[in-house]
């Protein structure tokens, strides 16, 4: 595991941790701990189990925003099912790896084939599991209740837990950082706002 020189604080960006995010061109995420709370709820219908998710909404307006600026991202994942697949689908996210405990060889598998530098790439991540594709990412990330391994190892930890807008937090950040931020919200504000606060 690489060591990281300086313990990062929740929610405070380091010089060196802008300058990464500038570069991020594939964002790339853990499912449970990191897009939802890292519950498992298990119910069974007529005898089937049913596959069950919470995710956080603000989560996928910032994913669909950061698709929409040129950012490829993607769900690397050791489970898999259909509420996933299903909200990988309805955010656009085309990069869906499941069934996978070995995330650092899954990212780097995933950055060859999109022809990216593990330079250009985030990942975030709460357990384990994560930490070989954390020790890959040029930008590692971990939501703040994340493992205190993982806390160790990242160049940024978000003020959220996950599934409670971790993925917003830093979406926002890398789009402020390389400059897609005002636009995207003067587009929602409907283009133009002359005495913006």
């Amino acid at each position: 595991m690489a060591s990281r020189i300086v313990r990062a604080e929740p929610g405070r960006l380091r010089p060196s941790t802008l300058r990464r995010m500038r570069a991020v061109r594939l964002f790339a995420m853990d499912v449970d701990g990191v897009l939802t709370e890292g519950h498992l709820p298990y119910t069974e219908a007529s005898g089937i189990s049913v596959d069950a998710r919470i995710f956080a909404v603000k989560d996928g307006l910032a994913i669909a925003e950061a698709i929409g600026a040129g950012i490829r991202c993607a769900v690397i994942t050791s489970k898999k099912g259909p509420a996933v697949r299903r909200r990988c689908m309805d955010l656009g996210i085309a990069d869906l790896v499941t069934g996978r405990d070995d995330k650092g060889p899954a990212l780097r598998e995933l950055l060859a084939q999109v022809s990216l530098s593990p330079a250009e790439a985030a990942y975030i991540g709460d357990d384990l599991q994560d930490l070989s594709a954390l020790d890959v990412a040029g930008l590692a990330l971990a939501p703040s209740d994340a493992v205190p391994e993982v806390l160790a190892a990242v160049h940024h930890i978000t003020r959220a837990p996950g599934g409670a807008g971790c993925i917003r937090e830093v979406l926002r950040d890398i789009l402020i950082a390389q400059g897609h931020w005002g636009g995207i919200v003067r587009r929602h504000r409907g283009g133009n706002r002359s005495s913006a606060p």
